[in-house]
């Protein structure tokens, strides 16, 4: 099977001859790529579309953790964690996906995981589901190809209850035909088209009537036959049943025989009338199921098998790879069409090729995903994007105006299809009404045949006694002739001429009923002659109109065909202008984000120079504000200080005025007094003297202190004016620092918001980016565990699982026990492991049930789904399911754990068992002060720490 890819690079883009030197080159460089590794190419051929640059490889323990997640549905166990983190083999990982895809459990979350994808958790009352998956272990255990599996599904009818697993997924549907139909497009072909049931799709050019009709015609006779409600039902069929439908929108109607999507109509063979059945209904037993000589549903599973329907190949790839990937190359998976690309239309192709050419082997081919560097790929962005931002932003120009031809290259296939579309309306309506045409000739032929059988039949009613009376009349010519000669032979014997008389006489008689009985017909036989040219004329008439409606036909075929490649073109179309748009939108995104990355750090820088600003105007305000109010203060205790001075002043003015006046006044008495003799009514001139020496004295001092007041005074003056002056400077200054603070302070807030605001568009851009990278397998993906994976990863992490194995390899070695002096050999290991599988899966298998009923979506819907509920919440807190397993017991996990004296082993092992990783610096510091704290009691204080990584996010997700 040649692959697109291979197509491609052997046709040549200009249409002009390839040099045989280039085109040995080519084919020479072609073949080397072709014989290289799958993985190997799916890493090359995404490199080569890529315009991110990928992280590193994921470390060991990421890489081991998602490996037996994605294998086996479970984490490993703590001792397989530690011996793979300690290989130091180069090819431990490849050594490792090979290991978990030969085991036991990688066949059983194979079968769990088809089992959920087929069923989608449907209950079903005509097959047991330990059947069904027993019939899915089955075919994972002998490595069937894809392909046999989907033949056994839908070839099934169920008639065996012994055998009726496979049936399962027809009878979980009721055998109902656009169920089928439904389901059959989704999980087959990637196509869900239930909006095409009654037109064309509304939103998806690619779904049409058609398509849903071309998968509808191999289902429209099957049925459920159930003769006994009170048992099971099983698969039949109807031998005969045609397709036609109409668009409830445009009116436009067609019809359909069997097609796969993409697909041309199968050729089917002519059963005879009568040859219907192999089995044929019988009315006295209604319990024998009929079966037809010619099975449509048995055509599915064969054209479906053969894996040649690119649409179906493609699914089955995408499906596998989101397996692996946490998302498909086309998201959602039952949603392939052009308006919803492939993020890489290439790398599809080649995997809808190669899962082909390995005969559908999923085994091999998950190995291949496995050993990808894309499957190995981090799940932590680059630190750096300016390099590859600076390379998108080179390729942003050419890849927009590659979209812009793409799209206007799309855009005329598709007004060209839409064109073919309506001459095939308007060939349709030709045909129609030359069907109608005919069908009224046929309906003239069967009324003129009906209206011509009826007067025959009155006709030959009438002329029934006509024939004995003709005949006899002959007769009686015949005797009445030779009667009448005999009588004249023997004129003398009366008898005879008597008798003569007689026939003569009955004769006429018979002759006049004749006569009338011919008149009475010659209406009839008119009108019959008429009815019969009727009836001539519209056997005429339907030759003419069958042949203008082969004429139709014939011109409606080619239409047919070319519909097709049109289709094709244009969705192929749509899709190279999608996938080009994506790119453009993936390396934009980049380019945004790093420029917005850009101008988040200019305007952290803008805020920190504005915060180092602001700090710098606060400290300068705070500076004037303090020597403000030192001035002040200065001011106000010089002002008080210069009062005290005046008072002072004042005071000594006022004592040298009343010195003044008291010397004045004793040198007056002084004047009139004699010295040295007492006046007769004063003291004595001496006294007086004294008094006034004294006065004098006061005098002098009180203008010491008055001109030491004044001189005091003068100077505190000038500074009280000097500090006034520096109190308004510093006034003027502190109102300007508070102002330019203020201004900072607006500046800053500003440049924070700026900030704030670049960060969260930087943040939203991240996150886009993020989730494009993701998309595109740049990175590795998040995705939540499914119910079975959370159920068998918390047996194992506790060590429920454990305990259960080795009863299983107990009560295997009691009913198998080597005789004595005999050694074990590989096959005894080999069905030991099968017994043990069965075994622990048996005893463990109501625990995965309970996480279904909490963890999983509704019945009937995908079940990819990721939410949280308060039942989650209290499973966790109070159930007694997981607190149960970390009861401490055997050599379950919180035993094992309350054995390890030293904190560092202790988190070691918690964390190799719960998280398949050691852990960091922080970790076990935090795992010492939880042990610090509890003291002595370390089971209670490991069941706690146990119970708290068991419902963290990073065990609730894959990455």
């Amino acid at each position: 099977m040649k692959s697109q890819l291979q197509k491609r690079c052997c046709s040549s883009r200009s249409g002009f001859p390839v040099f045989a030197l280039s085109l040995s080159l080519l084919v020479s460089s072609f073949a080397a790529w072709a014989a290289a590794p799958l993985h190997q190419r799916i890493d090359e051929t995404l490199a080569a579309s890529r315009v991110e640059a990928p992280p590193a490889l994921t470390d060991d323990a990421t890489f081991l953790r998602r490996a037996c997640l994605d294998l086996t549905g479970r984490i490993p166990a703590p001792d397989a964690a530690r011996a793979f983190l300690t290989d130091a083999s180069p090819d431990k990982r490849a050594k490792l996906v090979d290991r978990l895809l030969a085991s036991r459990e990688h066949i059983r979350h194979m079968a769990i995981t088809f089992n959920v994808t087929l069923i989608e958790r449907r209950s079903d009352p005509h097959v047991k589901s330990d059947a069904w998956t027993d019939f899915l272990f089955s075919q994972f255990e002998t490595n069937a190809p894809y392909t046999e599996l989907v033949r056994a599904i839908l070839s099934a009818e169920g008639e065996d209850a012994k055998k009726n697993g496979p049936a399962k997924f027809l009878l979980a549907r009721e055998a109902e035909p656009n169920a089928l139909t439904r389901d059959i497009g989704r999980m087959f072909f990637g196509m869900d088209m239930q909006c095409a049931q009654c037109h064309d799709h509304p939103r998806i050019d690619d779904y049409t009537q058609r398509d849903y009709y071309g998968i509808y015609a191999f289902l429209n006779r099957t049925y459920l036959f159930r003769p006994d409600a009170k048992k099971p039902g099983v698969v039949a069929e109807k031998p005969t049943g045609e397709v036609s439908f109409k668009s409830v929108f445009t009116q436009a109607e067609g019809q359909s025989k069997p097609r796969l999507p993409g697909d041309k109509e199968i050729t089917e063979p002519v059963v005879k009338a009568g040859q219907e059945y192999q089995v044929k209904p019988d009315k006295k037993n209604k319990k024998l199921r009929p079966i037809p000589t010619y099975a449509r549903r048995a055509q599915l599973a064969k054209h479906i098998a053969t894996g040649e329907n690119l649409q179906f190949r493609r699914n089955i790839a995408n499906r596998l790879w989101a397996h692996m990937m946490g998302a498909g190359i086309v998201e959602p998976v039952d949603v392939l069409h052009s308006d919803n690309p492939p993020t890489h239309p290439l790398l599809l192709d080649l995997l809808a090729d190669e899962i082909a050419a390995m005969n559908f082997d999923m085994r091999a081919f998950l190995r291949e995903l496995a050993l990808s560097k894309t499957y190995q790929r981090g799940f932590d962005m680059p630190k750096s994007f300016a390099t590859p931002a600076q390379l998108a932003s080179k390729k942003l120009l050419p890849m927009e105006s590659e979209h812009a031809r793409l799209a206007a290259k799309a855009a005329e296939a598709g007004k060209a299809f839409e064109t073919l579309k309506d001459v095939i309306l308007k060939q349709q309506t030709e045909l129609k009404t030359a069907k109608e045409e005919m069908a009224r000739t046929n309906k003239s032929i069967a009324a003129a045949r009906k209206a011509r059988d009826a007067e025959k039949k009155k006709r030959d009613a009438a002329a029934k006694p006509l024939a004995p009376k003709t005949k006899a009349l002959n007769s009686l010519a015949e005797a009445s002739k030779s009667t009448a000669l005999a009588a004249a032979e023997l004129r003398d014997d009366k008898e005879l001429a008597k008798a003569a008389a007689v026939f003569a006489d009955r004769r006429k008689k018979l002759e006049a009923e004749v006569a009338k009985l011919k008149k009475g017909l010659e209406p009839r036989e008119a009108k019959l002659a008429e009815l019969e040219k009727t009836l001539t004329k519209a056997t005429a008439d339907v030759k003419e109109k069958s042949k203008r409606e082969n004429a139709a036909i014939a011109k409606l075929a080619p239409l047919q065909a070319k519909y097709n490649a049109d289709n094709l073109r244009r969705a192929n179309a749509k899709l190279a202008a999608s996938h080009t748009k994506q790119r453009l939108d993936s390396a934009t995104a980049l380019v945004e984000f790093a420029k917005s990355e850009q101008e988040l750090g200019t305007a952290r820088t803008a805020s920190a120079k504005a915060e180092a600003a602001d700090r710098e105007s606060k400290s300068q305000r705070e500076k004037r504000l303090a020597q403000a109010s030192a001035s002040r203060v200065e001011l106000a205790a010089t002002q008080t200080g210069v009062n005290q001075i005046l008072l002072k002043h004042e005071t000594a003015g006022r004592a040298t005025a009343e010195a003044t006046l008291a010397l004045a006044d004793l040198n007056k008495t002084l004047g009139k007094s004699d010295i040295g003799e007492p006046t007769k009514k004063g003291p004595s001139a001496d006294d007086l003297l004294k008094a006034k020496s004294r006065r004098e004295t006061d005098l002098k001092t009180a203008k010491a202190n008055q001109d030491g007041a004044r001189q005091t005074f003068l100077a505190s003056a000038k500074r009280l004016v000097s500090l006034k002056s520096q109190t308004r400077e510093n006034t003027i200054a502190l109102a300007k620092a508070e102002a330019h603070s203020s201004k900072l302070a607006d500046e800053l807030a500003a440049a924070q918001r700026a900030a704030t605001e670049q960060e969260g568009k930087t943040d939203a851009l991240f996150t886009e980016l993020t989730e494009t990278w993701s998309k595109r397998f740049a990175v590795g993906g998040l995705t939540p565990l499914t119910p079975e994976q959370l159920c068998w990863s918390m047996l194992l992490a506790t060590g429920e699982a454990q305990k259960h194995t080795r009863a299983g390899v107990a009560e295997f070695e009691k009913k198998n026990p080597l005789k004595k002096g005999a050694k074990a050999v590989p096959a005894r290991a080999t069905e030991r492991d099968k017994f043990v599988e069965k075994y622990v899966y048996g005893k463990l298998k109501s625990q995965e049930t309970n996480f279904i009923s909490l963890f999983g979506s509704a019945a009937g819907s995908p079940q990819n789904a990721f939410f949280a509920t308060p039942d989650q919440a209290l499973f966790f807190a109070n159930g007694g399911n997981v607190r149960g397993w970390l009861n401490p017991s055997g050599s379950n996990l919180t035993e094992r754990l309350s054995k390890l004296e030293k904190p560092e082993a202790f988190a070691e092992e918690l964390y190799l068992s719960v998280l398949t990783r050691r852990p960091d610096a922080v970790e076990i510091e935090d795992v010492k002060r939880d042990l610090a704290a509890r003291g002595a009691d370390r089971k209670t204080a490991a069941q706690e720490l146990a119970w708290g990584l068991l419902t963290s996010i990073e065990f609730r997700f894959r990455h």
